[in-house]
């Protein structure tokens, strides 16, 4: 499956292009360099959704601890929901 196209072949196969950002990012390029991405809804929510927590504050801090030692997790797993 191809993941890089020339604006043109990118006018010509834009459906396909859509279907195929679903599995991967797919880059259009002009005069041959990327210029465009096209990704899939649900990489492209996964991506808004981490910068999103990378500009939590909170967040930043529990990680920290985390990294540190001092703070322990426990897995969503082992409790009782």
């Amino acid at each position: 499956m191809k993941s890089t196209y020339s604006v043109t072949e990118a006018q010509a196969a834009l459906p396909a292009i859509i279907r195929n950002s679903e599995e991967s990012i797919q880059a259009v390029e002009h005069h041959g360099k990327v210029c465009a991405y096209i990704v899939g809804r649900a990489r492209m929510d996964a991506i808004a959704e981490t910068l999103e927590l990378l500009g939590n504050r909170d967040f930043a801090s529990t990680v920290s601890k985390y990294c540190r030692g001092k703070l322990k997790m426990t897995p969503l797993a082992a409790t009782d929901v």
